[in-house]
């Protein structure tokens, strides 16, 4: 998709493989490189690996590299035939450690707007911890496409949510393709159920508002699920959490797909999210308001 320039195909594969709604994308040319680094080169790094062009020429040679602003480009994307992607992703990953930490250890104003795209992407990243972290994959069961060409990998399903959720515990899921929730305390007892929200995320659900249900005492937590949701998406989250009775609705409700209301059952195994409530009065928190993730 990519090769035809169709940046909206990718953004929008990519997301459904992560479940996760990306809501930009921007493509960066050569020049656009050159701007973007030139305040902070010679960028520095070693690679394990030759990198070649398409006439597997080399064209950088293996172990350290020093690179000036015209020539990123072509070290980021340049792959000859016998090469395979994991060997460029290798070098963009530490081409990407390396031009993060010039960005974050340096003086030098961004030379782009930092309100939004990939000034934005890369001023936030920056000042803070860099993490980086490999979707897990397992070999492809149809073996490489085509035959004999480089190997081909499948996002490892089972164990892809929790990756992600590690990185966004609050995510903006693709439509449809997370049961919107309402995560309330039952008890007074918890100053909010991020705790919770977390792991009903992080088991494909979108948890929108964190807050106190109507009344207190409630001793069960609870699951209910409206019209629209199916018993076995309540169940998923059930296992999440670890106990919970669940409970059909048959009423239609917009704002939500789920709403769970935390008993002492979650209070006597988890302990409070963050210490006692401080208010006995209903409460609520939207979450998007509140979190802000800068996405590639």
């Amino acid at each position: 998709m990519w090769i035809h320039g169709q940046i909206e195909l990718v953004a929008s594969g990519l997301g459904r493989t992560l479940n996760l709604n990306l809501t930009e994308q921007f493509v960066i040319s050569a020049s656009d490189w050159a701007l973007l680094v030139g305040p902070y080169v010679p960028i520095s790094l070693s690679i394990p690996d030759v990198v070649r062009d398409a006439k597997d020429a080399v064209i950088f040679p293996k172990g350290s590299v020093t690179l000036k602003a015209d020539q990123v480009a072509a070290f980021l994307t340049s792959k000859s035939p016998k090469d395979n992607d994991l060997n460029r992703l290798i070098r963009q990953e530490l081409f990407w450690k390396a031009w993060l930490q010039k960005v974050k250890s340096s003086g030098t104003p961004f030379p782009v707007q930092t309100t939004s795209g990939v000034g934005r992407f890369v001023a936030t990243i920056a000042r803070g911890q860099l993490s980086i972290s490999s979707l897990p994959v397992i070999p492809s069961p149809n073996g490489p496409n085509p035959p004999g060409g480089p190997p081909m990998y499948i996002v490892q399903e089972s164990v892809a949510l929790s990756s992600v959720a590690a990185i966004v515990p609050f995510p903006d899921g693709s439509a449809g393709q997370r049961p919107r929730m309402r995560v309330l305390d039952g008890t007074g007892k918890l100053s909010n159920g991020i705790n919770a929200a977390i792991m009903l995320n992080a088991a494909g659900g979108q948890v929108d508002v964190v807050g106190n249900a109507k009344s207190y005492g409630q001793a069960t937590t609870q699951i209910i699920y409206f019209d629209g949701t199916t018993e076995a998406e309540a169940k998923t989250m059930q296992k999440a959490l670890t106990m919970g009775e669940i409970v059909a609705s048959k009423q239609s409700n917009s704002g939500a797909d789920m709403t769970v209301i935390l008993g002492e059952d979650f209070v006597a195994k988890f302990g409070p999210s963050s210490g006692a409530a401080n208010s006995s009065s209903s409460t609520t928190t939207t979450l998007a308001s509140a979190t802000t993730t800068a996405r590639k």
